[in-house]
């Protein structure tokens, strides 16, 4: 939380230097899902954990900022940041976690329906979580091996995007994102992957003179 206010400080500095309107800031909310991965399961008797599977996980929140820079006419690259949590069940175990996600990406520009612009990203970025285990029928805390770590992520999403000022878009995307580190549920079985999704809504602003 501390790097997002950083983050948030720093905006104003950087709207106020020599830049052109093809540089912008994004600021978006969304809910994040562990998405379940049980083709990759090593221990059949506690499964890959998902935020579907039962009550005992709920959609968590996320608060992404970018920064980005239009490239060419369909073309966007940046940076980004996302602060969330994250929670995930089986029959046997749920798990609570939090991470941060510092990302690269493009974006690209695939087709037009009136106002309304449909693009597709890809990003590479790396990961910093925590978690921690429980057991669904009467929520004690587990050991774990895995309660902190980092990990290197890529992802790919898709979304849409309207213009409703010059220089204001609201941005609606979809986010897979896979990670090379089973911990990240609090557990690591030596898969050494797993999955989150973010979905969000958000405002991008051009930073200009």
């Amino acid at each position: 939380m501390k790097n997002i206010l950083l983050i948030l400080a720093l905006l104003p500095m950087v709207s106020m230097a020599q830049i052109t309107d093809k540089l912008f800031a994004e600021v978006s909310f969304g809910l994040v899902e562990d998405i379940e991965h049980t083709d990759k399961d090593i221990n059949l008797f506690s499964p890959d954990m998902s935020t579907s599977h039962s009550s005992d996980a709920e959609l968590e929140n996320g608060f992404d900022i970018s920064i980005g820079y239009q490239y060419s006419e369909k073309i966007a690259v940046g940076f980004s940041y996302l602060d969330a949590e994250i929670s995930g069940s089986n029959d046997v175990e749920y798990f609570q976690g939090e991470f941060t996600d510092m990302s690269a990406f493009i974006q690209y520009d695939l087709y037009q329906v009136k106002n309304i612009m449909f693009f597709a990203d890809a990003s590479l970025g790396q990961v910093e979580y925590e978690a921690s285990r429980f057991l669904v029928s009467d929520d004690s805390e587990l050991p774990i091996n895995s309660p902190n770590g980092t990990a290197n992520k890529m992802a790919l999403g898709f979304g849409a995007k309207m213009a409703i000022k010059d220089n204001m878009t609201i941005v609606v995307k979809y986010t897979l994102n896979e990670l090379d580190d089973d911990g990240f549920d609090g557990w690591d079985y030596g898969s050494d992957t797993d999955r989150y999704a973010f979905m969000s809504v958000g405002l991008r602003m051009k930073l200009s003179k």
